[in-house]
């Protein structure tokens, strides 16, 4: 599936259980404006898409333009309790932990660049926004 802009919006929506109400509310915009975004009929400003990065905890580079470290949102991931009884059985043994510990590292280097890369296209579009003025 080839995601739009109005997509990768919609789906940072819904990550965070936001109905369509509550996100337009926080963003401070009309519904119908939202509404708007999601269905591609309008783009929103730079500015827009930060503010919807940061509410809905997701990649500024990913929500933008679609790239992130692995082009999925960034959110953090809750754990069941059943979950974390398994988890928490497994991490007993060796070869399992020696294996999470490596993902983790992996996984945190891939957060870090993904946020570098969202600092240098803020920068990038502010630059720009102000250049245009």
């Amino acid at each position: 599936m080839h995601w739009t802009g109005g997509d990768r919006i919609k789906e940072a929506r819904k990550i965070r259980n936001f109905t369509i109400d509550d996100l337009a509310q926080k963003l401070k915009i009309a519904r119908r404006t939202l509404i708007n975004y999601e269905s591609n009929k309008q783009e929103p400003q730079i500015s827009t898409l930060i503010e919807v990065a940061k509410i809905c905890q997701v990649s500024f580079s990913w929500l933008a333009l679609g790239i992130s470290n692995i082009n999925e949102p960034k959110v953090p991931y809750g754990v069941l309790s059943s979950e974390a009884k398994i988890l928490k059985e497994l991490f007993k043994i060796e070869e399992v932990r020696k294996l999470i510990y490596k993902y983790m590292s992996e996984i945190i280097k891939q957060e870090e660049l993904a946020s570098e890369l969202d600092k240098i296209l803020i920068e990038t579009f502010s630059q720009q926004k102000k250049d245009e003025k």
